[in-house]
């Protein structure tokens, strides 16, 4: 279950930037056509701001930061300044769009949630349902071998598991230290370009330390005080 997660996550991050210079040299591309064809470039722009909306949200399940998440991560795939100057109100059709693109879905999201929640006022649970459902989720975490590994090298600091911070989702933090610990394959190791998270990452000053999945303690414990 792990490796797929951490396969879906690197996929979602990697499509997420691929979308992202798309959209940067579809505003390019834009700003060099006349009038009538201009429209149909931006209005396919906003539908890349409107798909990577719903990657960023999947990546890290928090939508209120989308905006903040977009403008970061395009504003990473700009181009140099003195290219950014000779195209007119670059950073300004850039906002427009992703402002436009965020309403467009979280739009679509308040009609998901509403027949949603019609959906689910017919099957509510029980009380006693939803305690036994609380019951298995905190034996699942207290269970996790891989806190447990962590706890056995360092007995006081305290480790949480999937946390949302600053708009990314963390599988796991180590709130003493500011780092996030993300498992990966070995396939992930051969990964040179920096994921999304990373780029929100280093914003934030976030030490983000990929961790093999068979990792022994030993390495494990260079790791985090490397």
């Amino acid at each position: 279950m792990i490796n797929l997660d951490i396969r879906r996550n690197k996929e979602l991050e990697l499509k997420i930037i691929r979308l992202a210079e798309e959209f940067v040299q579809n505003i390019i591309k834009a700003s060099l056509k006349d009038a009538d064809e201009k429209i149909s470039v931006l209005e396919d722009a906003q539908n890349l701001i409107l798909e990577l909306s719903e990657l960023i949200h999947a990546l890290i399940q928090d939508e209120e930061h989308l905006e903040s998440m977009l403008n970061q991560l395009i504003s990473q795939k700009f181009p140099d300044e003195h290219v950014l100057d000779s195209f007119e109100d670059f950073e300004e059709m850039v906002s427009e769009l992703i402002q436009k693109g965020v309403d467009k879905y979280r739009s679509g999201l308040n009609e998901k949630h509403i027949e949603e929640k019609d959906t689910l006022e017919e099957k509510t649970p029980d009380s006693s349902e939803i305690h036994a459902n609380d019951t298995s989720i905190n034996k699942k975490e207290e269970t996790d071998k891989f806190i447990m590994q962590i706890k056995t090298i360092f007995p006081s600091i305290s480790v949480e598991k999937n946390v949302h911070y600053r708009g990314i989702k963390l599988q796991y933090y180590i709130p003493e230290m500011k780092m996030a610990l993300e498992l990966q394959d070995d396939r992930d190791s051969l990964r040179t370009i920096k994921g999304f998270k990373d780029l929100v990452a280093e914003k934030e000053g976030l030490k983000i330390v990929k961790v093999p999945l068979d990792c022994s303690s030993a390495k494990l414990k260079k790791l985090i005080t490397a």
